[in-house]
């Protein structure tokens, strides 16, 4: 019998009903914990409106992320926040493999005791200033005013494609782009509360798919409540990261046993389908390989990166965020493996046309390094 229809049945109203105060229950700290124990805060994250953008944002589709997050409630401005700083993370991600491979070209030049040819030189000036100096002579007067307009859609626009081509035939694509981007991504990730995340009214919509797995540690990454070291040493010692990779890994095994056996229907399911273990594994490996190349351990960050890519489906999706496929390009350019950074970007092309140019200086930059063919078209 529904309730209406047993209120129907009743020949007179009903006395009012006692108050009853219902009990603070206490959720689960961390974000794994929260899906598989109290998989109901999961299922009010993303319902109605909220629902395509934790979506997206799972499967790494991060721009429809950041547009489908449409509301102001505090709840959906802080889940925009976060497909933001995403974006923002990413495009830095890519700014620094630009950075990177601008100085390997400069380097690589310098060491063959030649002069770069234009395009080379062009294009590392134009990296030098972005936008607030133009070089004479390069086209990009055009370009630039959309860097200092901080016009994203006008800077994304035919960014796959070559702003110039010169006399003999050589392209030049904006070295730009990725910087701005992030930048631009940072200031909307502000505006939308991302200094918030973290505060005492916050829920799920902090941590969930995070490298972070509590509200009290939002943006770090430190693993709390796991007991795994909180670094790999102060020095460039792979086995010391591989050790602690497999810390976290033997770590994060028995945390979901425990969750597994605690769990219901649902919140396995939850736990399972998602894969939510292994995401936060891929996030917090990731964010540990960059910190690992921010100090200049590449040998560390290999150690972090490598087992973080899911190689099952090699493309950006569940499985395989853009942010981790992009840090695994820059530690293979770090480390000399050119060709290898190229495959990882040749992954994110099809989803961000805008890698196109830096795809095609990586693969002059590869060119140059490791065939040094004499009579190249961009050659002298």
């Amino acid at each position: 019998m529904t309730l209406s229809s047993a209120l129907m049945g009743c020949g007179s109203a009903p006395e009012a009903p006692e108050t009853v105060v219902e009990p603070v229950v206490e959720l689960p700290a961390d974000w794994l914990s929260q899906m598989a124990l109290a998989p109901e805060t999961f299922a009010t994250l993303t319902a109605d409106n909220r629902r395509d953008g934790w979506v997206a944002l799972h499967a790494g589709d991060l721009n429809k992320a950041a547009a489908s997050f449409d509301g102001d409630d505090p709840v959906t401005k802080r889940s925009r926040a976060r497909a933001q700083h995403s974006l923002a993370v990413f495009y830095d991600d890519l700014a620094r493999i630009e950075q990177r491979a601008v100085e390997d070209t400069a380097s690589s030049w310098k060491a063959r005791g030649k002069t770069a040819p234009r395009y080379a030189t062009l294009t590392m000036a134009l990296h030098a200033t972005c936008g607030e100096a133009v070089p004479a002579d390069s086209g990009f007067e055009a370009r630039a005013a959309l860097h200092q307009a901080k016009d994203l859609k006008g800077i994304l626009n035919d960014a796959d494609k070559p702003f110039r081509t010169l006399e003999d035939g050589s392209v030049v694509y904006d070295p730009c782009v990725f910087g701005t981007a992030s930048v631009i991504w940072g200031e909307r990730a502000d505006a939308s509360g991302r200094a918030d995340l973290g505060g005492d009214d916050d829920g799920l919509e902090s941590t969930l798919f995070a490298p972070w797995l509590e509200v009290d540690n939002v943006g770090q990454y430190s693993p709390t409540p796991l007991d795994v070291p909180d670094s790999a040493g102060g020095t460039d010692d792979v086995q010391a990261a591989r050790e602690h990779v497999r810390a976290l890994t033997l770590a994060l095994d028995a945390h979901k046993a425990q969750l597994i056996a605690k769990a219901g229907d649902d919140g396995k399911a939850l736990l399972l389908d998602l894969g939510a273990v292994e995401r936060f594994r891929q996030e917090w490996l990731t964010a540990r390989a960059r910190t690992a190349l921010a100090v200049g351990r590449t040998n560390q960050a290999l150690a972090y990166i490598e087992p973080a890519v899911d190689v099952t489906d090699r493309k950006v999706g569940p499985k395989n965020t853009p942010s981790t496929l992009a840090v695994l390009a820059e530690v293979n350019l770090a480390r000399g493996r050119t060709r290898e950074s190229l495959d990882s970007l040749q992954l994110l092309v099809d989803g961000w046309p805008e890698v196109a140019g830096l795809r095609e200086l990586v693969g002059d930059l590869a060119v140059l390094q490791g065939l040094d063919r004499h009579g190249d078209s961009k050659e002298n």
